[in-house]
């Protein structure tokens, strides 16, 4: 009988003996090495901190150095994560298969914190965090945080999505604001999703309350499409 050996889950030397009726037995040694570089991942557990440091040894995409963090979430709800560090941060959310989810620079939007955080309503299931720094070439330690939080989308904030998405909301004054003519004041909370090319969606609202009116923008904030 053929059987199968799975070396780790740890670094260090895995031991195998092979055992069969009139021959020999035979003992197997093969040493794990720890991952490197873009290949290493470090646990992190939501609701606690991790410490890290942006070094030269580190994962580098075009210079910039990053670390790589998997978690589990055992909930669909709203979640924060926090990069916040001496440096100006840039802090990255993605599925287990590395597609991306949520990026950002700054907490604070042309404000004074160079932290970064992401809130993004997100299924159970496993993920994948990447600390970064915005600037080319930066080295240093940072701390990482996660924690359930709000799911009341409200303040303008920027929160992220997935596709098969839904929420219950409501439209207030201290939500995002549109000024412009002819149809002035407009109160609406705003969603981020990435898509990749190609691929389709259909966005959806409905409410017993106001005229719902849905605008898609891209990145660059140019209107996609609108619909009343």
């Amino acid at each position: 009988t053929v059987g199968s050996w799975t070396l780790g889950p740890a670094a260090g030397p895995n031991t195998l003996t092979a055992f069969a009726n009139g021959v020999t037995a035979v003992t197997f040694t093969a040493t794990a090495a720890a991952a490197t570089g873009c290949a290493a991942r470090t646990a992190h557990t939501l609701g606690t901190t991790s410490q890290g440091t942006l070094a030269l040894s580190d994962c580098s995409a075009d210079g910039f150095f990053i670390d790589l963090f998997t978690t589990s979430l055992g909930t669909s709800t709203a979640y924060l994560f926090r990069q916040t560090a001496a440096f100006d941060t840039y802090l990255l959310l993605a599925a287990a298969d590395g597609s991306v989810i949520a990026e950002n620079d700054d907490e604070i939007p042309n404000g004074t914190s160079t932290n970064s955080a992401i809130k993004a309503f997100l299924p159970a299931g496993s993920y994948l965090l990447g600390a970064s720094s915005f600037d080319l070439g930066v080295t240093g330690d940072y701390s990482l945080t996660s924690s359930t939080t709000s799911a009341t989308v409200s303040g303008c904030e920027r929160v992220f999505v997935l596709k098969n998405f839904s929420t219950t909301q409501s439209v207030e004054p201290a939500d995002c604001v549109r000024t412009t003519a002819p149809a002035a004041p407009i109160y609406g909370d705003a969603y981020t999703i990435f898509l990749r090319a190609g691929q389709s969606v259909t966005v959806t609202m409905t409410s017993i309350q106001v005229d719902a009116f849905i605008e898609v923008v891209n990145n660059a904030g140019a209107v996609i499409a609108t619909n009343d």
